[in-house]
């Protein structure tokens, strides 16, 4: 199982992920896909710089899901014990840690 989610992705990716997956909303695919599929997919998301989440089925953790974000080169990706936050940042400016946050 694949479930893709991106943000305004090049219609060559669109094009490319509609060959192997359906597309139920706008920049949302789902389907069922090898491991192969699924890597090459995660592939093609990277290299066009497109910006979401991919989740793939992967039964060796405790979810049954593996996860890969994919962000613009001005987000962080912050791991809280919850789900993933994406943190907006200024140039140059480092994440906040929790021990930095306020409150």
């Amino acid at each position: 199982m694949l479930v893709a989610n991106l943000v305004s992705p090049p219609e060559r990716l669109r094009g490319y992920l509609q060959r192997f997956l359906h597309e139920p909303s706008p920049c949302t695919f789902v389907g069922g896909a090898t491991s192969e599929i699924c890597e090459d997919v995660a592939g093609a998301v990277r290299a066009t710089g497109a910006e979401g989440f991919v989740a793939v089925s992967d039964f060796k953790t405790e979810s049954g899901f593996r996860y890969l974000y994919f962000r613009r080169r001005d987000h962080a990706l912050v791991e809280d014990l919850g789900p993933a936050m994406i943190e907006h940042m200024r140039a140059g400016e480092k994440p906040k840690s929790k021990e930095e946050s306020p409150g």
